[in-house]
């Protein structure tokens, strides 16, 4: 992630693995998490992406430009169109690399901005976890 995604796409089976329906369309900012330039088994947040659109569509509907591949899967996947990232002051570490569920929290700006570790980012909405 060198900050030039304009596309994120996630299968929408590990989503739902962790979260409601709905929280799709209410995400604000995703921080997508690259791998540690400190430590390789780990992944770290440096950047959010405000979130201008979500929208449902199989994988094999989603284009090269959008995901780095084509593939002819019909599994059904959320597309995220992105926009500026913003970079984090401080970046978050130890982002666990697998299953990705676990790298996946419902948390606001505020309080991404106030950890370094991603262990200590406080969850929120926990009604909208499955």
């Amino acid at each position: 992630m060198q900050g030039t995604a304009k596309w994120y796409h996630l299968p929408q089976t590990t989503f739902l693995q962790k979260f409601k329906q709905h929280i799709a369309e209410e995400v604000r900012y995703l921080a997508l998490a690259s791998t540690s330039d400190t430590q390789s088994s780990s992944k770290q947040i440096d950047k959010l992406w405000p979130v201008k659109g979500v929208t449902v569509l199989p994988r094999y509907a989603i284009t090269e430009e959008q995901a780095g591949k084509s593939s002819n899967s019909a599994d059904l996947y959320y597309l995220f169109e992105l926009g500026k990232p913003l970079t984090l002051q401080t970046p978050v570490t130890n982002v666990p690399h697998r299953p990705m569920k676990n790298s996946m929290k419902l948390t606001t700006l505020t309080r991404l901005e106030s950890v370094t570790v991603f262990s200590e980012i406080d969850k929120v909405y926990e009604d909208a976890l499955v």
